[in-house]
């Protein structure tokens, strides 16, 4: 909990900083500058300005001179309301935009420092397809995915992050050997309390590599050892360790003792074992646990670093307006919103799996938020922005009493929202948490 506050003070400090650089670049008088809202704990006046640090850590606030007067307020002269229009503008964007470019700046870090690479993801060739899945019948083993939802994908990665945009349906186009072929699938997503899904059913080719052997286990009694891969079950060729798990877990007694082809330092063996009924299980096992893939940490240059920083801000920015379309057109239910409390435990989690987890989680919420505060809704930059427009067109500010009422309606709406995805946040805590292990 404590990074995810730490997490979230350096996104909102950066925020209100944009909106103190630009206030004092135009000379508009800055009345405090907080972290967090509520009694102030630690608080410095410097001049004009009274920088502090706030009691509640979710969100924070710069607060100019006459920013938001009340009907039949004395407007001061130098104040935030007698600046011209573009530096008023300036300072609203300057926030958002902020928040955007530091965004930015940690995935260059974060790539510069180093992203993991797994080889066996740099393919789009289905290694496995489940029984009683969505995609099976439609797509089999060995088929190339060549675009999902009109979207090319090159690797596993790609057809990951397209499966998982909270759609309902899904068209795959893919290649089997000189045909292309173009299927639709219907998949259910997450529950929202437990987030557990059933998924595509399809999945990449990982290898069919042992990892461990347990021990008293019927295939450490007939030979096997970590690091064999396992080439075929019964002359039936394996591409992939979900075939070798699918294999043995349909096995059944009338087929007594099965063959395992497996390769060890050059050799080519085969192995006989009669696999094992578990009852705590509910399948056949012979006792072998899959190796992990191997992964390795990719660095880039610099020069490449700023290109593939560029592309996943788009993607982010990208995704923020697809899944705010699916909310409103109802595809994808408010309850897959999450909140301080939700951030603030994936920000930990990030933290435990390294910098540069830590830096994609600070620059996506980043994106998030710069977005999210440029949407006209009165209470954001964005909202400041609009009538900021409509003073422009109109040649004059809208009425104090206009703009109060506006602000009544989107703040209540807000907290309602606030207080709904914190709800949400909580009854899924322990699903959250099983996750992110």
């Amino acid at each position: 909990m404590l990074i995810g506050v730490f997490v979230l003070g350096i996104l909102v400090f950066i925020h209100e900083l944009g909106h103190f650089l630009a206030a004092k670049l135009c000379k508009i008088p800055v009345i405090t500058f907080s972290i967090g809202f509520g009694k102030k704990i630690l608080y410095k006046k410097v001049g004009e300005t009274t920088y502090q640090i706030a009691a509640i850590p979710f969100g924070g606030y710069c607060a100019l001179e006459g920013e938001n007067p009340k009907e039949n307020d004395r407007i001061p002269e130098n104040s935030f309301e007698r600046h011209p229009i573009w530096q008023r503008a300036l300072v609203a964007f300057a926030g958002p935009f902020f928040n955007i470019i530091t965004a930015y700046l940690f995935l260059v870090l974060m790539f510069m420092n180093g992203v993991p690479y797994a080889p066996y993801l740099d393919t789009n060739a289905v290694g496995f397809v489940a029984q009683e899945s969505p995609a099976y019948g439609k797509i089999e083993r060995g088929d190339k995915i060549i675009s999902v939802n009109g979207k090319k994908v090159s690797n596993w990665q790609e057809i990951q992050e397209r499966f998982s945009d909270l759609s309902k349906e899904h068209t795959v186009a893919l290649k089997r050997g000189n045909d292309t072929l173009s299927v639709s699938l219907n998949i259910s997503l997450p529950d929202p309390k437990s987030l557990e899904s059933k998924g595509s059913g399809i999945y990449p080719p990982i290898p069919a590599v042992v990892g461990a052997v347990e021990q008293s286990s019927v295939a450490k009694a007939a030979g096997l050892l970590a690091g064999d891969s396992v080439i075929s079950i019964n002359n039936a060729e394996i591409y992939c360790w979900q075939m070798v798990s699918e294999t043995i877990g349909k096995y059944n007694d009338s087929l007594g003792e099965i063959s395992i082809t497996v390769a060890r330092g050059g050799e080519i063996i085969d192995i006989p074992v009669v696999p094992r009924y578990s009852g705590e299980h509910k399948r056949y096992l012979i006792g072998i646990v899959m190796a992990n893939p191997n992964v390795s940490i990719k660095r880039y240059t610099f020069a490449k670093s700023l290109k593939l920083a560029y592309k996943d801000c788009l993607k982010y920015s990208v995704l923020i307006f697809d899944t705010l379309k699916k909310l409103l057109t109802l595809v994808v239910s408010p309850q897959y919103l999450s909140g301080p409390v939700g951030i603030m435990q994936m920000s930990g989690a990030a933290a435990k799996s390294g910098l540069s987890s830590l830096l994609q989680l600070l620059a996506l919420i980043g994106i998030n938020l710069g977005i999210l505060n440029l949407m006209p809704l009165v209470i954001t930059d964005g909202g400041v922005l609009s009538l900021l427009l409509a003073e422009a067109i109109m040649r004059k500010p809208i009425s104090l009493k206009i703009r109060e009422k506006l602000t009544v309606v989107f703040t209540t709406a807000f907290l309602c929202l606030a207080v709904f995805v914190t709800f949400a946040d909580i009854m899924r805590f322990d699903a959250i948490e099983k996750l992110l292990k």
